[in-house]
């Protein structure tokens, strides 16, 4: 049986070349940012509009790198190698973004560990871009301020209080004697 390919769209074609493989360039220095590891055949023939092109894994990556540094919005895995859990989390944290995360591990722990050090509003564990409705969703840093689905998406249109009625009606364990000269009657 044939593998279902499927292709996704970039949101500006200033990341695209035209040739037909694959390029990531930045748009302002035009610099060549990785190397395509598998994929990122164009599919401009295919569709009427857009910049499409299957997945594509890039390699040889460093943290530096635009494709590091930016969010493309493509269908795009850039892959950058750490000597260390601990390094893999401040390469991952290193970013004025932050709206998700993957983290992928046979050691259920370990990965739920380095999730909760990881600074993105959803973190996937051996899984990847699960949305539910009954669950909030929203960034970190520059990729966004509140959270959409799930109860938490309705605290951005409420205001919260506390309201606090004593009904002991003891006046001798209330601090009125701190802040003012005599007690009320």
């Amino acid at each position: 049986m044939d593998a279902v390919r499927r292709y996704a769209m970039f949101i500006d074609e200033d990341w695209v070349d035209t040739d037909d493989r694959l390029e990531i360039r930045s748009p302002a220095t035009e610099e060549l940012v990785a190397t395509v590891a598998k994929g990122g055949v164009e599919h401009t023939d295919r569709f009427e509009r857009g910049f499409w092109v299957e997945p594509t894994i890039f390699a040889d990556v460093r943290n530096d790198m635009t494709i590091a540094r930016e969010e493309i919005f493509g269908p795009v895995l850039s892959v950058i190698r750490a000597e260390s859990t601990e390094a893999a989390v401040r390469i991952a944290n290193d970013t004025e973004y932050g709206l998700s995360a993957g983290v992928w591990s046979t050691d259920n722990q370990r990965a739920l560990d380095v999730a909760g050090q990881l600074e993105a509003g959803t973190v996937w564990v051996n899984d990847w871009h699960m949305v539910n409705a009954a669950y909030p969703f929203g960034g970190y840093k520059q990729s966004g301020i509140g959270r959409e689905l799930g109860p938490h998406a309705l605290d951005e249109y409420t205001e919260e209080k506390f309201v606090h009625l004593d009904l002991s009606g003891r006046l001798d364990r209330r601090a009125y004697a701190l802040l003012l000269s005599t007690p009320p009657s």
